[in-house]
């Protein structure tokens, strides 16, 4: 079991070491730390959703370090001129 996790390791930081070149991304200190765990979550998606019986398949691509609220306010909201919409919290009273 440990010489699994191990290779996992390894295959996943050959990933994100690849990744990292391929999209010119570099990070430091708790940031590269922070990035890593979005990545590693993104991949577990991403591996959870291929395994299903999908009409499409997801992949690692240059978006994989963020997560989903960095990437609508930096790319969808901005590409349709519109605000995003803050979250509002749902108090235990107010669900039905």
């Amino acid at each position: 079991m440990k010489l699994l996790s191990f290779v996992t390791l390894l295959v996943l930081f050959a990933v994100v070491y690849g990744a990292t070149i391929k999209y010119d991304r570099y990070y430091e200190g708790d940031e590269e730390l922070k990035r890593f765990e979005i990545f590693k979550d993104n991949v577990r998606k991403v591996e959870e959703h291929n395994a299903g019986e999908s009409t499409f398949k997801l992949g690692i691509n240059k978006f994989s370090d963020m997560n989903n609220d960095e990437f609508r306010k930096k790319h969808l909201y901005r590409g349709l001129g519109l605000k995003p919409r803050p979250r509002q919290k749902v108090s235990e009273e107010n669900k039905e």
